[in-house]
């Protein structure tokens, strides 16, 4: 178990330039929040070389900061490399309002091509419902339902939606016939409970 003063170390050691290094430092840090190394890691989400960035967004996504959420903003924004991993970043940082932007950058993913660009959008979704309890961020959970293509994921998602209360009647009887029985049997044990069989 790293102590503090390892955690220092290591954040000094990320100053290198060396990306096999660089990498295998950053897989140590993307699985904990290390607030000393916020400066470095926002340099490094930005690296020519994918491992070393993917995995300084991963150390981000454990940080509760302004900066991280400016980052998430930013991501939505503006297209770029990681933009569909922006949500991971907002799961600590998420503010009422954020959701339209979420919003805005799902809508600009239509197609089957960008299917996998949409579920990494979605994939952190029912994790900040979870954590916020916003108004805003459950009804585009609700509206986004459908375009969710991993069903561990929907499944995920209509939990989230039905602990809330959030479930709209309509979302539930579509979920009634979803290619999921696990999300097939949630659906339907919901709508039991509201006293509305199918």
């Amino acid at each position: 178990r790293l102590t503090p003063p390892d955690w220092e170390r290591l954040t000094a050691d990320l100053q290198t330039d060396d990306t096999a290094k660089l990498r295998l430092l950053l897989s140590l840090f993307m699985r904990h929040g290390v607030p000393g190394a916020l400066d470095r890691l926002l340099m490094l989400v930005r690296n020519q070389d994918h491992g070393v960035a993917f995995r300084a967004l991963r150390a981000l996504s454990h940080l509760q900061n302004e900066r991280v959420r400016e980052f998430a903003i930013e991501l939505l924004r503006t297209p770029q490399r990681f933009s569909e991993e922006a949500t991971s970043l907002l799961q600590l940082n998420y503010r009422s309002g954020d959701e339209q932007l979420i919003r805005a950058r799902l809508n600009a993913l239509t197609g089957r091509q960008h299917s996998t660009a949409r579920h990494s959008l979605l994939f952190d979704l029912p994790d900040m419902a979870e954590a916020s309890q916003d108004d805003g961020l459950l009804i585009l959970l609700a509206d986004s339902f459908p375009q969710q293509i991993c069903s561990a994921c929907r499944r995920k998602m209509l939990e989230a939606l039905i602990k809330h209360h959030a479930a709209p009647m309509t979302l539930l009887n579509e979920a009634q016939l979803d290619a999921s029985p696990e999300v097939r049997e949630l659906a339907t044990e919901a709508l039991i409970a509201a006293g509305r069989p199918r």
